[in-house]
């Protein structure tokens, strides 16, 4: 199998985590796994892949953007790796990649995508791929002779008959085997990349709103620094802002981020097809609150394991 990640950041995300946990199943089949990455520049992600595959490749390829055609020489590369292996099933791992699929289809090898995109509910995406839904739906058919759907309703969407595969992504409870200790002050808290998207911004309002009417609350944003998050913590500073908030920086481990925490929140604003961060959250014995928007009402019992709210709904 080549399993073919498209995304390899600086820090470990959600994108590098699933890959991980994809490579981790894998291992337990009686399977020779190749996996190529679009960038090498994390070595310790680097080091964790090639422990669970025989080989791994570092070529630059993009994504499936502004409905581009796909590249040639692209394509002989991956033609190249998956004719050297002997590849018999290309697993790319999310919608957005074209030229390992296409190598495999005209060499007569199986393809797998494994869908992690709400596209139905992701208007940011659609428009960077410059595709309607049902056309961007059409595509990935094409493409792909078996497709996992991380959640139902990724399975939902991209519905295709018996060969779409539900597979929900997964959490070892082991790893997060903690207590949740609060004294007289309880933390809420976000852990994100921290782009736009990821609501950051409609986590520092509540914090805002809630200064005066709950004293006891300390928000925290546990995510990577970045110029935005510099204006903010400079608010703060000038007293031009609440200092019921903090920017803790990135965390190694989902664990060390849960241990910021007494109360986890994700306030997305692209719909998340899955919602790793809250299921990471709930191991560890923290209640959520989320907006009920993409797939998080699979993930949450809304009164029972965390509160569900309007979608962009701060109050």
């Amino acid at each position: 199998m080549l399993l073919c990640a498209h995304i390899s950041g600086h820090h470990l995300f959600g994108g590098e985590r699933s890959l991980l946990d994809v490579l981790d199943a894998l291992s337990t089949l009686p399977l020779n796994v190749v996996v190529t990455l679009p960038s090498g520049n994390n070595k310790a992600y680097l080091d964790e892949i090639t422990k669970r595959c025989i080989g791994a490749y570092v070529l630059p390829y993009p994504q499936w953007l502004d409905n581009r055609e796909p590249y040639g020489w692209l394509s002989h590369s991956f033609a190249d790796i998956i004719a050297r292996h002997g590849v018999d099933i290309v697993h790319a791992n999310t919608i957005v990649l074209w030229e390992p699929l296409l190598a495999a289809q005209r060499m007569g090898r199986q393809t797998l995508i494994h869908s992690r995109e709400l596209i139905s509910l992701d208007e940011p995406l659609r428009d960077r791929i410059g595709l309607t839904i049902s056309d961007i739906v059409t595509e990935v058919f094409k493409r792909a002779d078996w497709i996992i759907g991380n959640s139902k309703a990724t399975c939902a969407l991209f519905s295709k008959g018996d060969r779409t595969l539900y597979v929900p992504n997964a959490v070892c409870l082991s790893e997060f085997d903690m207590s949740n200790k609060f004294g007289n002050i309880i933390k809420f808290g976000i852990v994100s990349s921290n782009i736009p998207k990821k609501g950051v911004a409609d986590f520092v309002e509540v914090a805002r709103r809630a200064a005066t009417r709950v004293p006891r609350a300390r928000f925290v944003v546990v995510g990577p620094h970045n110029p935005q998050i510099a204006l903010w913590e400079s608010e703060v500073k000038r007293g031009e802002r609440p200092d019921n908030i903090a920017f803790l920086g990135y965390r190694e481990t989902p664990r060390k981020a849960m241990s910021e925490l007494n109360v986890l929140l994700n306030l997305s604003h692209f719909a998340e097809s899955f919602g790793r961060t809250l299921a990471e959250g709930m191991a560890a014995r923290r209640p959520v609150i989320a907006y009920d928007w993409g797939a998080l009402h699979e993930l949450v019992q809304h009164g029972e394991s965390g509160f569900l709210v309007p979608y962009r709904d701060i109050d």
